[in-house]
Formats: C-alpha cells, structure tokens, sequence
C-alpha cells in the first residue's frame, strides 16, 4: 500500500528519534510548507542533520530512508552538524530557496543564522541559468520538429527553473511571491523582458506543467521558453550585490 508523504516523514522522525536521540535536526521546506504540494509532482523536502552523522547512524536510518525511494521520492538531504555550518557557499541556492519557506520538526533551527553570501549566490545562480540555456538550446536544435519531446524537455527542467527564479529574486533584494504567475511576472520585469506575454505566459505554462511528460509544445513556445531563460541569464551575469 502506497505511503503518503506525511507518513513517509513521520517514519523517518520516529526512525531518527530512536537512532538519533536529541542529537539532531530536521526541516522541512518547500512546496509543503509553501502550500502548492501536489501528490505526484512535487519532492517532499527534507533536510536533517546530526551531531555527528556516521556511518553506524547512516544504517540506523536505512530503513526508512528507503521508503522514500519506494514511494518514488527523494530521500532527505542528510549532513553532519560541522560540514553544515560550512555549506553556505557551496549550496548558496538550496539555502537561500530554504529559507524562504521551511518548518523546524526537530531540535534547533539550523537555518536561522545560515546566512548565504551575495557573491556565492550570484556565481552559482549564473552557474545554473547558463546551464540550462546550453541544454535547451541542444533540445531545441535537435527536437525542432517533435512538440512531444520539447514539451518533456520543458517538464524536465521547469521544477529547477522555478527554484533559480525565487532565488534570483531573493538576489536582487526581491520577495517571491508564492502565486507562480506572479513570480514569472516579477522576474520578467527584473530582466527587462516586458511584464505582458508572450514570454511572461511561456513561462508561466511551463510551471504549470513541470513534471507533466505528455505536455507538447510547439516550437514557437518552446523559443520564446529559452529566450526568457537567456534573459535572466544575462540579468544575473550582469548584477552586481547592492545593485539594481
């Protein structure tokens, strides 16, 4: 019988209560405490960390971190209390994207004064944009004619876009908001793309559908998906911390 994601969570807490003691910390952010989890679609985002982690508490959790594998989600992020406290500019993104929306299940928050550098969040940030236009562009090249396999490359990096907009956002002195279109909105007006469609529209389809491999999309679309995807690129390639 399938597990839902508050069951697999509740089992790795009872799990990590046992194996761990008081000994450790556990978040949970993203879209369940954002509000926008859908069965299915999303990740059920989980960080924990122990003081220490070893391997002999890596087996204790085994059990349980393998749920998360048979239920088709990804298992926790699991750290060590001191290479946690160096992380900051190495994951600046998944950081910053954390603090935005998390929830302490156990022990002390250890987000609360995780502070990201603007510097390590821009060159990551820009790491990532450019990443992604040199993919889809390969995509679009290759699948020119088959709408099916452009709507799929879309759906597979949609869910990674989404995040690289909140947290480009959160670089430029921005709040995100939670509404997507709105976010699409607010980041085109920040990359000097107008604020009405297409490109806003694009987009905000391509949220709508992220993880949705029976999307088609016609070439036109998926061009004007890449352009905006350039433009922030070039934003963030551009920006400089205390600027606008």
């Amino acid at each position: 019988m399938a597990r839902t994601p508050e069951e697999l969570m509740d089992g790795l807490l009872r799990t990590a209560d046992a194996a761990l003691g008081d000994a450790f910390s556990a978040v949970l952010y993203g879209s369940m405490v954002r509000g926008d989890f859908v069965p299915g679609r999303s990740d059920l985002n989980l960080l924990l960390i122990a003081r220490p982690l070893t391997a002999e508490r890596l087996r204790a959790l085994g059990p349980a971190l393998a749920a998360f594998e048979r239920e088709g989600q990804t298992p926790p992020l699991l750290f060590d209390e001191t290479e946690w406290h160096r992380a900051a500019d190495v994951f600046p993104i998944e950081i910053t994207d954390m603090r935005l929306a998390y929830r302490v299940l156990r022990g002390a928050d250890p987000l609360a004064e995780h502070l990201v550098a603007p510097g390590d969040l821009r060159r990551a940030l820009e790491h990532e944009w450019r990443g992604k236009v040199l993919r889809l562009r390969q995509d679009f090249a290759a699948h020119l004619d088959l709408p099916d396999s452009l709507g799929q490359a879309i759906a597979r990096s949609a869910g990674s876009v989404r995040v690289l907009l909140r947290t480009t956002l959160v670089l430029a002195g921005r709040t995100p908001p939670a509404d997507d279109t709105a976010l699409v909105e607010e980041a085109a007006i920040l990359s000097g793309a107008p604020a009405s469609p297409p490109r806003p529209r694009v987009l905000a389809a391509a949220l709508a559908h992220r993880r949705d491999p029976s999307w088609s999309c016609s070439p036109a679309a998926f061009e004007g998906y890449l352009t905006a995807i350039e433009q922030l690129t070039r934003f963030v390639d551009h920006f400089h911390a205390g600027e606008t």
